[in-house]
């Protein structure tokens, strides 16, 4: 039997629990600490007590004299080193990304904005990318965003102070500002779309009930859960695209693309600039303004033939995410 380790972000929500199992693992109540972590977090980044996961653990056998053997961890982060831990088992939860193989979806593109952003629980990527989307192309986007205001689960609300942390060095005068404005708007549902709860969380069988709106975009500004260090977890939000057959800008981790690509997704290289996968934090998401920017500026006459030169590709990835399972996505990362 495993335990389950909630984090968010890089934080870990349950520690009590943590440390109770621990201390049953050093008095000899169990044999084994089996841990799973149902997310995709880089554990070389995840943090308790100040000081990283792993190190942390590596303390706590050294100083109970417990081999580190004792201490099972399954993850699924596709691309964790799994020498970071002697007992780790790679992992990866597909359902939420290949749902959408089971949901009845109708293709019928007809263009009517240009970007689709659409947002559950609040993060500080979201927050510039929702932001700026609002107020610069606020009549060429369709914008959800659930999350508005304080709750326990996310303490760090609209992540408003780590938003204003990565950006401090940049250039974006106007950032506070303008994300002032745009919370003082939140929540923003589109027709049909409202959670049920102050986080904004909406399960990912739930998270494909909007694909109709998919018709009218041109491309979706995806905005993945987990997104720093090395890690790859394609969830429902990135799936989405694929069942919808809609081009998407993706801000994720480092080399999110090219992990794609690793699974027989072809990408858009050759209709706009995706050199911003080289690029992870704010410098991705300077890139992808942009890139939006770009896009911005083309009319709706040049979208339309743009979609109709894609078509090739859309195709593919449609066919390949309803021919992918599990098994072989975990295959491609097990070395």
């Amino acid at each position: 039997m495993f335990d389950r380790i909630k984090i968010f972000e890089n934080q870990i929500l349950n520690e009590d629990f943590l440390f109770q199992r621990l201390q049953d693992l050093s008095t000899g109540k169990i044999d084994l600490f089996y841990i799973k972590i149902d997310e995709g977090a880089d554990l070389k980044k995840l943090s308790i007590v100040d000081i990283s996961f792993i190190e942390f653990l590596t303390n706590f056998c050294t100083q109970n004299n417990i081999p580190k053997e004792k201490i099972k961890i399954e993850h699924d982060n596709l691309l964790q080193d799994i020498s970071i831990w002697p007992n780790y088992i790679k992992f990866y939860n597909s359902d939420p990304f290949l749902y959408g193989k089971e949901v009845n979806f109708s293709y019928n593109k007809q263009i009517k904005k240009k970007f689709g952003l659409f947002v559950g629980g609040s993060r500080w990527h979201r927050l510039w990318l929702g932001s700026y989307l609002y107020e610069q192309h606020s009549n060429d986007s369709l914008i959800s965003y659930h999350q508005h205001h304080f709750n326990k689960e996310q303490p760090a609300n609209l992540y408003i102070d780590e938003l204003m942390f990565k950006m401090h060095k940049s250039q974006d005068v106007d950032c506070l500002s303008r994300v002032s404005r745009f919370c003082k708007m939140l929540p923003l549902h589109l027709e049909n779309t409202s959670s049920n709860n102050n986080t904004g969380y909406i399960n990912y069988d739930r998270a494909y009930n909007i694909l109709n709106f998919y018709n009218d975009i041109f491309v979706d500004i995806v905005c993945e859960t987990w997104h720093e260090g090395e890690t790859f977890m394609p969830t429902e939000k990135t799936g989405r695209c694929f069942i919808s057959k809609t081009p998407f800008i993706i801000y994720g981790p480092k080399n999110y693309l090219y992990n794609l690509k690793k699974i027989g997704f072809k990408t858009f290289e050759d209709m706009f600039d995706e050199s911003y996968d080289h690029y992870e934090g704010a410098e991705r998401i300077f890139k992808i303004k942009n890139l939006i920017d770009y896009i911005g500026k083309k009319n709706y006459k040049e979208l339309i033939e743009m979609n109709r030169k894609i078509i090739s590709i859309v195709e593919h990835n449609f066919n390949n995410y309803l021919s992918l399972t599990g098994e072989e996505i975990i295959k491609k990362f097990k070395q």
